[in-house]
């Protein structure tokens, strides 16, 4: 995946809420590179060069582990908006 991609997915994902800058973006990639979580390298396509990024082994495990914490953490959240908007009422 490369950084515009990865920026339209988020933008997407979250339904346009959160609008990361390329550069926030491409800070994040370098932090997530140098910790060992991702692997990239430059492409050319269309005449332009791009950074194309994928997970490393210790990328898709830290990945995985995110994933259960948050699938734990979603019906807590869940709980607590349903609970603050049923105050008011």
């Amino acid at each position: 995946v490369h950084g515009y991609g990865i920026n339209q997915a988020i933008k997407e994902a979250c339904q346009g809420c959160c609008e990361p800058t390329e550069a926030m973006v491409y800070s994040t990639m370098k932090e997530l590179q140098d910790g060992g979580y991702v692997d990239c390298r430059m492409e050319e396509a269309q005449g332009r060069q791009r950074r194309v990024c994928w997970l490393t082994n210790s990328g898709e495990e830290a990945f995985r582990a995110a994933a259960h914490v948050w699938q734990r953490m979603i019906p807590t959240v869940e709980d607590c908006v349903k609970q603050a908007l049923t105050k008011g009422k």
